[in-house]
């Protein structure tokens, strides 16, 4: 069996003359419409033969009149801003399968209804339609409490595919799997109408039923089972036309996975398959080992690198950047401001970033004469024993007496007056200038 959840409307007229009258957008005749039964006082609004159970020539106006009557006044009770306040579910047996009986249908409608969020104090009307090639019903409700709330929607397709392949079972009907079980997707009536109102041009559009189909085309391959570790898993996509993405914090660890199929989008598993394909999912429920020491090297080996060209720019540049918003990011690391034209999205990627800076750095520091100092960033500390080492080495020895290290001491500091000594450390601390720097 299958459902359509329709959106929301704001009235209820022309649903129930739809469900209960002919014409009205139905091409089928009364007598192929069977009452199921409702929550509300005014009951099969359809003038029947009292002997065969078939629907009369004649059908007068006031018993469908009192039925929209009644749900009007239940959704009177709402006081809050929502306008539409009546829902159209649609369920659907399938082709192969028996009749159901009006009893059966109720209470299956019943559990369906209750799995929504409707209680008896609710609204509804339900009745089947025998003008296809399957059995199906429909209902109608409002969805205003007798508190004045509102019934709440959410995920109402994935509660009521639950209630169906439950009754399935009970009443030895064709076993299907829910779309969060199998590869498929429920598309929302708004979804095919933006497709032209065609739902396999839908699905040809969608990049997501691209990378579900061939995930179902391993999974078959597999004995029904997806590889059972994530490296297998890359290299059976990898043949598929299928490339694996791995999203990482700012601690290298991996958060989520995206797929990408040939030239399309790069899309998250959340969006392909939110039930199966997320990397949570995908360990879980699919049994798809994942152990960083052996997977990682596939999950990222192939992740592209973003570098990230930051320069250092000034608090006024900062501010002007801010104001204009020109098409870079601006950012602030260790106290400095940065303007960047591109982004690194992992850790990995960022001390990759982080290593050419400081070698661009160092290169300018050494080679470019223009490069500007900052006196008050280039102190270099030295132990007493490497300055007296470094003299010795590089000096005349004749320029001092080394017997008398105290003296080599005041010698070294009275030639050069920059250094000054910090007693407690027991360091010199020299400030150099740009020509010492390149000598030394």
């Amino acid at each position: 069996m299958i459902h359509k959840v329709t959106p929301r409307r704001p009235t209820i007229t022309p649903l129930l003359k739809y469900m209960l009258r002919n014409g009205h957008g139905h091409e089928h005749d009364l007598n192929l419409i069977t009452w199921i039964g409702s929550t509300t006082f005014a009951q099969d609004p359809i003038a029947r033969c009292k002997v065969t159970g078939l629907p009369l020539a004649e059908h007068p106006d006031e018993p469908l009149n009192d039925l929209i009557e009644e749900f009007e006044e239940q959704s009177a009770l709402h006081k809050g801003k929502a306008e539409n306040l009546y829902a159209h579910y649609v369920v659907s047996q399938h082709p192969e399968d028996r009749q159901l009986t009006q009893p059966e249908w109720y209470e299956l409608i019943t559990e369906y209804l209750d799995a929504l969020g409707y209680d008896n104090c609710t609204k509804w009307a339900a009745c089947e339609h025998r003008d296809k090639d399957h059995y199906h019903a429909h209902i109608a409700t409002s969805v205003v409490r007798d508190d004045g709330s509102i019934v709440d929607n959410t995920d109402d397709v994935h509660k009521g595919f639950s209630v169906l392949r439950r009754f399935e079972q009970k009443f030895d009907l064709k076993q299907l799997t829910s779309p969060d079980e199998n590869w498929g997707k429920h598309y929302s009536k708004g979804e095919i109408k933006a497709a032209g109102g065609n739902r396999q041009e839908a699905i040809s559009k969608d990049w997501a039923a691209r990378i579900r189909a061939r995930f179902k085309a391993i999974e078959s391959e597999n004995g029904g089972n997806l590889p059972d570790t994530m490296t297998k898993l890359v290299f059976a996509l990898a043949k598929k036309g299928i490339a694996v993405k791995a999203r990482q914090n700012e601690s290298g660890v991996i958060t989520g996975l995206s797929f990408k199929a040939d030239d399309g989008p790069c899309l998250s598993g959340s969006k392909v398959k939110p039930s199966r394909l997320t990397f949570n999912a995908l360990q879980i429920k699919e049994n798809v080992s994942y152990i960083p020491e052996r997977d990682n090297a596939a999950l990222l080996g192939n992740e592209d690198l973003n570098i990230n060209a930051a320069v250092q720019i000034t608090d006024m540049q900062y501010k002007r950047i801010k104001i204009l918003k020109p098409n870079l990011r601006v950012f602030k690391r260790n106290k400095k401001k940065y303007a960047s034209f591109t982004f690194y999205n992992s850790k990995k990627q960022r001390e990759f970033v982080e290593m050419i800076e400081a070698i661009m750095e160092l290169l300018r520091l050494l080679f470019d004469p223009n490069y500007a100092i900052d006196d008050d960033e280039l102190f270099f500390f030295y132990s007493v024993e490497e300055v007296f080492e470094y003299e010795l080495l590089h000096c005349k020895t004749n320029e001092y007496d080394i017997s008398d290290p105290i003296k080599v001491s005041k010698y070294i500091m009275t030639d050069h007056n920059y250094w000054i000594e910090d007693s407690n450390s027991e360091l010199f601390i020299l400030k150099a200038d740009e020509d010492e720097l390149c000598v030394n």
